[in-house]
């Protein structure tokens, strides 16, 4: 069961539960609720009076829409129902609210331990918030654009590595995919990662460095010093 929550000034309903009372996915009532809000824009009526943007976490962890729909937002549906149905309806969200009402009436609570109360669910929903995105900014793998830095910055040092595209290191093609098979298998044990593509956002401008300086070592190196100094002996 939806609950019902308080302001300062106002209680409201959850637009899951309204919708759940009029008999509409929640989705098609998020929908009339902002065509409504551009009726009131127009007459430049206060939408807060009658529908309070508001969010809310799934079980799977998305944070999605809602609204707060207070008693004048209930009042608005209501008058766009028409027969039983809107009887039913109006009966329902006037049950809700007198609930409200009772429950505030026995707890005592005044306006001040209300708000207090709003503001640390409040408080305690921004910081549910902030702990996602730090763990999705962390989590969050390198874009398409920033893959095609890597990829040019990886193609650019294994091509100096080999002497530049006139070297006869970079025209033995053997030579050359083995530098560059070097390189990104170096690369990927550095970040411990399957592809440069799984590279962490966090990481993107270290692993651009970490390109730039990478160079061949041992043998690798040796051929490609080879090839190069054998060349030049021949012309000599």
């Amino acid at each position: 069961m939806f609950s019902l929550q308080t302001t300062v000034k106002q209680a409201t309903l959850d637009s899951r539960e309204v919708a759940e009372m009029v008999g509409k996915r929640h989705g098609d009532l998020m929908r009339d609720i902002r065509t409504y809000q551009d009726y009131l824009a127009e007459s430049k009526i206060a939408l807060s009076d009658f529908f309070i943007e508001s969010s809310y976490t799934d079980s799977t962890g998305r944070v999605l829409p809602r609204y707060r729909i207070t008693r004048k937002g209930c009042e608005f549906i209501a008058h766009k129902m028409t027969g039983q149905k809107g009887a039913l309806f109006t009966a329902k969200y006037i049950e809700r609210f007198h609930e409200m009402e009772q429950t505030l009436a026995g707890s005592g609570m005044s306006v001040a331990q209300m708000l207090n109360q709003q503001v640390a669910i409040v408080i305690n929903e921004v910081d549910n918030l902030n702990g996602r995105v730090e763990y999705l900014e962390d989590n969050m793998t390198v874009d398409f654009g920033q893959q095609n830095r890597l990829q040019a910055k990886a193609k650019e040092t294994a091509i100096k590595s080999l002497g530049g595209m006139d070297s006869p290191a970079y025209a033995d093609k053997s030579l050359t995919r083995r530098v560059f098979s070097a390189l990104w298998r170096d690369y990927k044990d550095y970040f411990a990662v399957a592809s440069y593509r799984d590279t962490s956002r966090v990481d993107f401008d270290k692993a651009l460095s970490y390109l730039a300086n990478w160079r061949p070592q041992g043998a690798l190196l040796r051929e490609i010093e080879f090839a190069n100094a054998e060349v030049r002996h021949c012309v000599g």
